[in-house]
């Protein structure tokens, strides 16, 4: 697994605040095709823990990135291409947010951050249908917060077609790119999947922008688990989306970090 220690606000001579800032614009643009928002979905008060990433270059203004989910009190579950570091460069810092309505910078609850970043070693941001694209944030401290089950066995069968829920900070409008920093949910179903994804969402109920890293929801002997982590889709976000499935690196990339060894 890679993972990076993640410096604190440090300049970085190789760089310009100018390059850094136009990969992060770039990464959100690229977005269309990899980084799902929650598209015919409502507002949410619920789901604390779904939270939103953001991401700090060279100590200056803080931009939205991500969602994520708790699944440990310090450790947040997310999207490998959401803390792809070397994509991003080295000068900069993940911040971390609970709550509902982040779109007022000036009025947000308590800042996390960020303090060691963790993704797949196998995933590749230039191909996102070669899957891998899970990644871990471990945080400075632990949240006081329930976090959310997730799924650490195969997936049961007969899921297929079955209800899905999925919940993330993205853009409610694909067309005019509006309505991010907001926490919404929407009711979706398992379309399909194969040996590395989950396919979900159709033209009224979909995840774009914004809801990359968030989690995809299924109820499992009675409980709301997470199932998987919503990854890519098509840029008018009314198509299809595809989701890690997370059983497939809950034993060989989640549970080694989480135990810390």
């Amino acid at each position: 697994m890679k993972s990076r220690r993640l410096p604190p606000m440090m300049s970085l001579a190789a760089h310009s605040l100018a390059a850094l800032a136009s990969i992060l614009l770039l990464s959100c643009r690229t977005a269309q095709t990899s980084d799902p928002k929650i598209i015919g979905g409502s507002k949410t008060s619920g789901d604390p823990a779904v939270v939103a990433i953001y991401v700090e270059i060279m100590a200056r203004e803080k931009r939205f990135m991500c969602t994520g989910a708790l699944i440990a009190p310090d450790t947040v579950l997310t999207a490998a291409h959401c803390l792809d570091q070397p994509r991003l460069g080295f000068a900069h810092v993940f911040r971390v947010y609970a709550g509902d309505d982040l779109s007022d910078k000036n009025n947000r609850p308590k800042m996390f951050t960020g303090r060691k970043a963790f993704f797949h070693p196998k995933f590749n941001f230039k191909d996102p249908k070669g899957g891998y694209d899970i990644g871990l944030l471990k945080l400075n401290e632990p949240m006081d917060i329930e976090p959310i089950p997730y799924l650490r066995g195969a997936m049961p069968s007969g899921m297929l077609g079955e209800k899905a829920r999925v919940v993330g900070f993205g853009q409610s409008n694909s067309l005019i790119g509006t309505g991010s920093e907001v926490k919404r949910t929407a009711s979706v179903k398992l379309e399909g999947l194969d040996e590395k994804f989950l396919r979900i969402g159709g033209f009224f109920h979909n995840v774009c922008n914004g809801d990359s890293g968030g989690p995809v929801m299924m109820i499992i002997d009675g409980v709301e688990t997470i199932v998987g982590v919503n990854s890519f889709g098509d840029g008018s976000c009314h198509s299809e989306s595809y989701a890690t499935r997370l059983d497939q690196y809950s034993t060989e990339f989640m549970e080694p970090i989480l135990s810390g060894s």
